[in-house]
């Protein structure tokens, strides 16, 4: 669900669907890391420390560039879920990368079927401009 509202975030239409692209990128790369974290099958204290150490980066990044800070963000979530509730890593991977594309593929539609319709959409369409 929050996959598919990132690219209503964005201020015109080609950054409304840069995000919901950044979103699908900057997770997968997320989802890696995370793979190569939790397949080494870390004890508790090397999955919080690593979380708090993650954490840095994707608050540094957030702001300045949205796909960056999933790479880092993607982990944390998921490193703090696995402490709550340990699951399959590989389902717990899989889940979330089917989750995310699918959410980003739904807002990126919705917001392509109604760019008319949302703030900024006069500022910049993608169309040709009109020859002089």
């Amino acid at each position: 669900m929050a996959a598919a509202a990132v690219p209503l975030a964005g201020a015109d239409l080609p950054s409304r669907v840069e995000q919901g692209i950044h979103r699908v990128l900057g997770t997968d790369a997320g989802l890696g890391l995370t793979a190569g974290v939790l397949l080494l099958h870390p004890g508790t204290t090397v999955l919080v420390i690593l979380v708090m150490v993650l954490q840095f980066p994707a608050e540094l990044f957030m702001v300045r560039h949205y796909g960056l800070a999933l790479v880092f963000f993607t982990p944390v979530i998921l490193l703090m879920t696995q402490l709550a509730n340990p699951v399959d890593p590989m389902s717990l991977l899989a889940d979330r990368g089917l989750e995310t594309l699918i959410g980003a593929m739904v807002g990126i539609t919705v917001v392509l079927l109604i760019r008319d319709r949302l703030p900024g959409a006069a500022s910049h369409r993608w169309t040709t401009p009109p020859s002089a």
